[in-house]
């Protein structure tokens, strides 16, 4: 009976293992938090967008909060980065999120330097609240 579980327990040891480390390697460690604080928002901005193409969408996440908390980013960058965080959670299948996001952008960022980004927020929560109509 024990030969039948030993085979068993280590596919369950094998899953558990690939599963840790896949959520482990989804944040960004503390080595590379420290890297980035360092950096100017634009610099910023380009490892944020090289974890999007890389569809590391939850480090591409916290590089764009980063960048909203940086001092003297400019009003239409963090306006940016607010919307690009919309759309990491749009890709990943969080609506919800998304639109907290989305609807941000609209209600934060009012200057004039930000409209186009509130222009492509209202398009984005449009057909987010659309589909959501639809059962997404």
């Amino acid at each position: 009976m024990s030969e039948k579980r030993s085979p068993r327990l280590l596919l369950f040891l094998i899953i558990s293992v690939v599963i840790f480390l896949s959520c482990c390697s989804s944040r960004l460690s503390r080595q590379d938090l420290i890297e980035i604080e360092k950096m100017g928002w634009k610099e910023k901005a380009e490892r944020a967008l090289f974890f999007a193409n890389r569809r590391e969408l939850n480090k591409s996440i916290q590089v764009y909060e980063m960048i909203i908390r940086s001092p003297g980013v400019p009003l239409k960058q963090a306006a940016w980065a607010r919307y690009e965080i919309g759309f990491c959670y749009r890709i990943m299948k969080k609506y919800e999120q998304a639109l907290k996001n989305f609807k941000m952008v609209l209600k934060i960022y009012l200057d004039d330097s930000a409209r186009p980004v509130r222009i492509m927020a209202k398009r984005q929560i449009k057909k987010l609240e659309s589909k959501k109509y639809q059962g997404i």
